[in-house]
C-alpha cells in the first residue's frame, strides 16, 4: 500500500504517460473535500449528458418559448434533454471528471486548479480512446463500458455525433 506524501491517504497508481504516473485515492472517500465538490459536479454533467451551463441555457430557452407560446419547440427541447440525460455521455465532461479523480504526487489536492486540470485533460486527449486509458482506469467513470463490449471507441465516436447533432438542433430552435 502507497500513502500520499502529503496526505498520508491510500493511493493507487493508475497509469502512466510519458514520464508522468498517475494516481488515484485507493478509496473515493479519502479525497479532499474540495476535489470531491468537484468530482460530484463533473460526475453529474456526465451522467446528465450536458454542463451546468448547457442546461441553464436550455432551460432559459424553454422559459421564453413557453412564455410565447411555442409549445412543440419547448417540448423539442425537453426531448433533447431527457435523450441527453438517459443515452449520452459527454466525451467531454468525462475528461474533466477523470481530471479530478486522477493526479499526480506533487499535485496540490487539496483544490481544483481548473488551468492545470486543463493541461492535464490535453495530455488525456493524447490517449488513444481504443487502448488503456478508456479500458481500465476510465471504466468505473464510464457506466456504458461495462456493456460496451470492448468497442469503446466507436460508442465514444457515436455518442459525441449525437451530442453535436443535438447541440445544433437546440441552436436552430428560436
Amino acid at each position: 500500500m502507497k500513502l500520499h506524501p502529503k496526505l498520508k491517504k491510500s493511493i493507487k497508481k493508475a497509469f502512466v504517460i510519458g514520464d508522468k504516473t498517475f494516481y488515484q485515492f485507493e478509496h473515493a472517500l479519502d479525497m479532499p473535500v474540495a476535489r470531491w465538490h468537484f468530482a460530484g459536479l463533473y460526475k453529474e454533467e456526465a451522467d446528465r449528458g450536458l454542463s451546468r451551463v448547457e442546461l441553464d441555457q436550455a432551460l432559459a430557452q424553454m422559459k421564453n418559448l413557453l412564455n410565447a407560446g411555442d409549445l412543440v419547440s419547448a417540448g423539442a427541447i425537453v426531448n433533447e434533454l431527457q435523450y441527453r440525460n438517459k443515452y449520452l455521455y459527454d466525451l467531454e465532461l468525462m475528461y474533466k471528471l477523470a481530471s479530478v479523480v486522477f493526479f499526480e504526487l506533487d499535485e496540490e489536492l487539496t483544490e481544483y486548479d481548473s488551468s492545470y486540470n486543463a493541461h492535464k485533460i490535453n495530455l488525456f486527449k493524447t490517449l488513444p480512446m481504443d487502448g488503456f486509458f478508456f479500458d481500465l482506469p476510465m471504466k468505473h467513470l464510464m457506466p456504458f463500458q461495462l456493456n460496451s463490449g470492448g468497442d469503446t471507441q466507436n460508442i465514444l465516436r457515436v455518442m459525441q455525433e449525437r451530442l453535436n447533432l443535438g447541440r445544433k438542433i437546440l441552436a436552430e430552435i428560436p
